[in-house]
């Protein structure tokens, strides 16, 4: 892990804490929550290198097998909400 993913590392709990906020004023639930942070870069940009983290407010297991169940979903064709496009 290099400097740049620890910062990330570090800073994910606070970021989750204040999804966790977002979320539940926003909807009035509840829910379960999780963010997945990776290495991006817009075209024309340089790479940064960066791991891919995640931080869930549920279970490992849970995650995971919500992960599954939405790249399942992905592959077929079949998510149950249109994809959110960038404004």
């Amino acid at each position: 892990m290099d400097a740049l993913d620890i910062r990330i590392s570090n800073r994910l709990k606070n970021i989750m804490k204040r999804l966790e906020k977002i979320v539940r004023q926003e909807t009035g639930e509840e829910l379960g929550l999780g963010l997945v942070v990776f290495p991006w870069t817009r075209e024309g940009e340089q790479s940064r290198v960066a791991e891919f983290q995640y931080i869930s407010n549920a279970p490992r297991q849970h995650m995971h097998g919500a992960l599954k169940e939405l790249v399942k979903k992905w592959d077929g064709g079949m998510a149950d909400v249109p994809p959110h496009e960038k404004q």
